[in-house]
């Protein structure tokens, strides 16, 4: 009984920190995004991660893993990150060329 209780807990934090790595990388894209530079959350969700490594995480290995699975994440999300905004900028270059008024700004 006592290794399903360690096997459950194991899954409950890696299940748990995985849901807010994810909400912390959504979070740093959709605040991002609002201001059309979804590829700067990604360097500072990184930056965030680093500079708060060195004395907060290491007391906690729920911290530990949340942290390694937001970098991951964030690191995933850079090129959709850039990609978002070629495609901003092409549509703008779109509407601009067509002369289209009330285009997006």
């Amino acid at each position: 009984m006592t290794l399903l209780l360690i096997i459950g807990k194991s899954a409950a934090l890696i299940v748990g920190a995985l849901l807010i790595a994810a909400l912390f990388c959504w979070l740093c894209w959709s605040t991002f995004k609002l201001v059309r530079h979804p590829e700067i959350g990604v360097p500072l969700c990184l930056a965030g991660l680093f500079l708060a490594w060195g004395n907060t995480f290491t007391s906690s290995a729920f911290l530990c893993i949340v942290a390694v699975d937001a970098a991951l994440g964030a690191a995933m999300l850079w090129p959709l990150g850039l990609a978002w905004r070629r495609r901003l900028i092409d549509r703008r270059e779109r509407a601009g060329a067509e002369g289209v008024p009330g285009g997006l700004p």
